[in-house]
């Protein structure tokens, strides 16, 4: 991204990075380490990236996230869909022949990390159509709202990219 076009999230992502900080503060331990610091750069680097791509927050940041709400389902799915995709390039490729638990892992990963991802993006598309319908669509255009005005962009198109932005930074 040009300079320019980050201007409109430094704010947010100001916000994102100390409530980072402070639940760094809550997760230490009386040694001053952080349990699963790993789980917990996933959620930083998912709630910023939902930021910008799509103008929402998940709510990663709380201090304990229900195992079953939407950031933590997608958190595991990537660490299962890493898991298993190591496994399945570097072992005996069996699955071709047979659907192996490791497969069926690394479908089921891919599965809900894009169930949920195009949740939210459906919902942000949403909310978009209706803040411009009522015109208080802000001047300070994000990524989705400038990617929404292109009219070259179809749905399948804007989904693909949108989905893809979160898949690739949760798998760095």
């Amino acid at each position: 991204m040009r300079p320019k076009s980050v201007i409109p999230y430094i704010p947010h992502l100001d916000i994102i990075a100390d409530d980072f900080v402070e639940l760094m503060k809550q997760r230490r331990n009386k040694d001053d380490e952080i349990p699963d610091f790993q789980n917990d750069i996933y959620k930083w680097a998912l709630e910023s990236v939902a930021q910008i791509a799509l103008d929402t927050r998940f709510g990663c940041l709380q201090h304990e996230l229900e195992s079953n709400s939407d950031a933590q389902v997608m958190i595991k799915a990537t660490g299962d869909f890493m898991e298993s995709f190591g496994k399945l390039l570097f072992g005996l490729p069996v699955y071709k022949y047979f659907s192996t638990p490791t497969w069926r892992k690394f479908l089921h990963s891919q599965d809900d990390f894009f169930r949920i991802a195009q949740k939210h993006v459906d919902r942000t598309i949403a909310r978009i159509q209706e803040l411009s319908k009522k015109g208080e669509l802000t001047d300070q255009n994000t990524m989705l709202v400038s990617l929404l005005g292109r009219e070259e962009l179809s749905y399948d198109k804007l989904l693909h990219y949108q989905l893809s932005l979160l898949w690739v930074v949760l798998i760095q």
